[in-house]
């Protein structure tokens, strides 16, 4: 539980601060640049790593083309997730995809049999209520919301990441963690590129690439790490308490938001932080 519990944070700590370097880079790259730079830079980190250290892979056909389709799966999420953005408000659409670390749990227990006892179950809840209270906005539920808020769009996102995230534990064991990321990173590149080609998406202009690269590529080296030490968390057999901690990165993005881009942060999202650290707790002495 406790190797499950570290890696789980250091995920949590690394996609965190990597969505928040990128708050900025996104509005004026595009999101697709970005997220085709950054999954780029995270694929040949990752294979660096890989090359360097060497370890033996168990090769099978039929199991890499699972783990490809289920990076380029992945993907979908991510879309239905900003188009849930681009329909509704980040109050309403972020609380719901939240909703994946429930469908992990769930996803988790019935394909893997994972045992849940009380106090498992207590950490859990604990961290999905901080994630919905800490990105929650009450004034965008007050006015009322229907599924043209993007509501439609956060629930399939969540549902898909709460599928697909499990089964990354499947090639994470043949394969082994490092390799499995590899390819990850490297088909969600892939996938990107892809979208940007069909929708014809333009580039962003040089000057603007050269005044934003560094953040990107920061992030790009942190979702290696993310990605990395996610399937490392699954290999523990905890995949509903590595989901639930890895999920919690937008704890992580706000405080970093408040400590070094000086945003101001709401009670809410203070208790919604202190919530997540409360069930991390719980989750480490169980």
């Amino acid at each position: 539980m406790e190797i499950a519990l570290l890696y789980g944070v250091v995920a949590m700590f690394a996609q965190g601060v990597a969505n928040a370097l990128l708050k900025d880079a996104t509005g004026k790259l595009g999101v697709l640049p970005t997220v085709i730079a950054r999954s780029g830079t995270s694929a040949l980190a990752l294979w660096a790593v890989f090359l360097v250290l060497r370890p033996e892979v168990t090769f099978s056909a039929e199991l890499f083309a699972f783990a490809a389709a289920l990076s380029i799966l992945g993907y979908f999420p991510f879309l239905f997730f900003i188009k849930g953005l681009e329909k509704g408000k980040v109050g309403v659409v972020a609380p719901i995809a939240a909703g994946w670390i429930v469908v992990a749990a769930a996803v988790s227990y019935f394909l893997y049999a994972e045992p849940f006892g009380a106090g498992k179950i207590a950490a859990l809840l604990l961290v999905l209520a901080g994630v919905v209270i800490a990105s929650v906005n009450l004034g965008d539920w007050k006015r009322g919301v229907g599924f043209r808020d993007g509501v439609a769009y956060a629930v399939f996102a969540a549902l898909l990441w709460g599928i697909v995230f499990p089964l990354f534990k499947i090639p994470s064991e043949y394969f082994g963690a490092l390799f499995f990321a590899c390819v990850i990173e490297s088909f969600v590149c892939l996938s990107g590129y892809a979208h940007r080609l069909l929708s014809k998406t333009p580039l962003p202009p040089k000057e603007v690439v050269k005044k934003n690269w560094i953040p990107v590529v920061s992030a790009g080296i942190l979702t290696a790490i993310f990605t990395l030490f996610v399937s490392l968390g699954y290999l523990t057999g905890e995949v509903a308490l590595v989901s639930a901690i890895a999920g919690s990165s937008i704890v992580v993005s706000l405080a970093f938001a408040a400590l070094f881009q000086k945003e101001r942060l709401s009670a809410l999202q203070y208790a919604g932080a202190g919530l997540v650290l409360l069930g991390i707790v719980i989750a480490s002495i169980i």
